[in-house]
């Protein structure tokens, strides 16, 4: 059977503390001034001895901090009294059973990291805490079967496993939210393609989890995973890559809107052009010849765009390069910016709402120059084949029948533009929202959350869905340790 996985995309692009040695006891002990929540030295002598030789431990002011450990939001992030660089699951195990004594005085979360690409408001409620970071576990390794592959949680999606169209968010984050993109019309979704997993619970045990083992938890790592534990290991199904893609740009005025949206089941862009004017972007993306590709495009040609381009022979890193998608690009993966962004599901366009939300753009691009070059509103319409071979019913993952996700994202860089850009942001999604049609409820993406959502938006409207997660809860992470990631029972942290 032949699979097209024809990703269109149609977008509107706009355009103190005084300082104090360590003591000789480890070396790979980073200790640095200015700790909102000092540390004891007596707690970290007696974590570093707990570690393994490739862990770090570094405390805030590390000029680390500031490059590796950036994060990819900045308007509402956690911060940390510590960060460990884990390098084994024995490290997290110590980290947690340390933090677990620890905290009987001292009351320290944690919260792990692996891209540092997770944007939910959320996640501030993570104040003066531990990290746990898997920079140092980008392990890969192909099983001997030759179609499985047990991977580290630290690899971030270009670095390996080009299992989304962005490149650096972490495939462990990825796959805990259902993760989706380009190639889920061949296989479904990233976290369709998780075999087994290792994860450790909040009071440090460290347990297998597969559909043969702590079935249920297996349930409930794939699609609101960040509530239940830390993944250390996974393994994944691996197929033949795709050896050849093609791509097809077509660029719109505003004037073309209705007619490029109106037939539209598939991928695309709405951001600003060369001038700072809201245009209409169209992305094919195919695996496969760009001939059969064209045929695709044709209907859109007919509506006579004002500039494009094609490619063919590609590997589809290299698409991904060419759609700005990559680690070099600013719009999808540079640090330290305010963004905000949600996801919105729905079943086919409305094109009444895709003109109020170019109206939208066109005003705020208008008021705000500044966040037009990186901001942009897309709907992702990827191919479904391979999503709705999965049963609705057998991960935590909602929404499968629901083939178009909108996603707009505000970038900027100054603070006193929040209130506007996010009150933007909440109109966008109330006008996508009643794009529905009447009494039609939100239905959002995890790993697309603003942070303001209720949970039956980003785990499922069925009444079931939420019983089981919340039982689920209760069992695994009775104190609510792992709530800061768009938490399941509506409390963060």
């Amino acid at each position: 059977m032949k699979f097209l996985p024809l990703l269109p995309s149609l977008a509107l692009l706009a355009s103190a503390l005084s300082p104090y040695k360590a003591p000789n006891w480890d070396p790979h002990v980073h200790l640095s001034t200015c700790l909102s929540t000092p540390l004891p030295p007596f707690f970290l002598s007696r974590l570093a001895a707990l570690l393994s030789p490739n862990a770090t431990l570094l405390l805030p002011s590390s000029p680390v901090m500031q490059t590796t450990h950036l994060r990819w939001q900045a308007y509402a992030k956690p911060t940390y009294s510590l960060l460990v660089e884990v390098a084994t699951e024995q490290d997290v195990v110590a980290t947690l059973t340390r933090k677990v004594r620890f905290a009987n005085t001292h009351s320290l979360p944690f919260l792990a990291v692996d891209g540092a690409h997770g944007q939910t408001t959320t996640l501030a409620a993570m104040r003066h805490g531990i990290a746990i970071s898997f920079v140092r576990m980008k392990t890969a390794e192909v099983l001997p079967c030759g179609d499985l592959a047990r991977l580290g949680p630290g690899l971030t999606n270009g670095e390996l496993v080009p299992t989304g169209r962005c490149m650096c968010p972490g495939v462990t984050g990825i796959a805990l939210g259902g993760g989706h993109g380009d190639l889920q019309g061949l296989w479904g979704r990233p976290g369709d393609q998780l075999v087994e997993a290792r994860v450790v619970l909040a009071d440090g045990t460290a347990v297998g989890v597969s559909e043969g083992e702590n079935a249920e938890l297996w349930w409930a790592i794939r699609g609101a995973g960040h509530n239940f534990g830390i993944v250390t290991a996974m393994t994944w199904r691996v197929y033949e890559r795709v050896e050849r893609w093609s791509k097809v740009l077509l660029v719109f005025s505003g004037e073309e809107l209705e007619q490029a949206a109106g037939g539209l089941t598939v991928y695309y862009i709405v951001g600003t052009g060369p001038g700072g004017e809201v245009v209409v972007q169209v992305d094919f993306v195919f695996g496969g010849e760009l001939a059969e590709l064209e045929e695709f495009a044709a209907p859109f040609r007919v509506l006579g765009p004002v500039a494009e381009q094609s490619w063919e022979g590609k590997t589809y890193m290299e698409i991904n390069r060419l759609g700005g998608s990559d680690e070099t690009s600013e719009l999808a993966c540079g640090k330290g910016y305010y963004r905000h962004m949600f996801g919105s599901y729905y079943k086919r366009h409305n094109v009444t709402a895709m003109r109020r939300v170019h109206s939208i753009l066109t005003d705020m691009t208008r008021k705000y120059p500044g966040a037009g070059n990186l901001s942009f509103f897309f709907v992702e319409g990827y191919a479904q084949q391979g999503v709705i071979k999965v049963p609705a019913d057998s991960t935590a993952v909602p929404y499968r029948a629901y083939p178009l996700l909108s996603v707009p994202i505000f970038t900027y860089t100054d603070p006193s533009w929040s209130d506007d850009i996010i009150a933007t942001t909440m109109e966008i999604k109330r006008v996508m929202t009643e794009s529905g049609g009447p009494g039609e409820p939100p239905r959002g993406y995890v790993n697309y959350g603003f942070g303001n959502e209720e949970s039956e938006e980003l785990y499922g409207h069925e009444k079931w869905r939420l019983e089981k997660l919340r039982r689920l809860k209760r069992k695994y992470d009775p104190e609510g340790k792992f709530s800061f990631y768009a938490p399941i029972d509506g409390s963060v942290g």
